[in-house]
């Protein structure tokens, strides 16, 4: 198991990364923990190789993408309740976007995966 450090913000960031054989390759696995707040996990299949700058790169990378598909996910559905609407149509994406652009957490999320590139 590998650990991956990094503080953003002054929060802790931490994964903590595996590996381990399948039938036919081998998995990655990392937990992120924000502040010791598990906050998401992910695994990655491989075949033969990885093709990343750093061992568990993109496994991290995914655990991150998670957050912010929850995330925006999340803002998705509270626009749709502020509004009164069921589905976002192309008149309330400018709206949208200014909302995803002010929210805090995707905002943090983004900082993640830069320092992780």
């Amino acid at each position: 198991m590998r650990m991956h450090k990094l503080t953003i913000d002054g929060k802790e960031i931490m994964f903590l990364n595996n590996w381990r054989g399948t039938g036919s390759g081998f998995m990655h696995e990392t937990e992120l923990y924000i502040d010791g707040w598990q906050a998401a996990a992910a695994r990655c299949n491989y075949i033969n190789r990885t093709w990343e700058r750093y061992s568990y790169q993109s496994v991290m990378l995914e655990a991150v993408h998670k957050l912010q598909e929850e995330e925006t996910d999340r803002e998705k559905r509270r626009f749709r309740q502020q509004h009164g609407i069921k589905n976002i149509m192309t008149r309330h994406k400018p709206a949208l976007n200014q909302q995803l652009e002010n929210n805090e957490n995707l905002s943090f999320y983004k900082k993640i995966e830069e320092a992780l590139r």
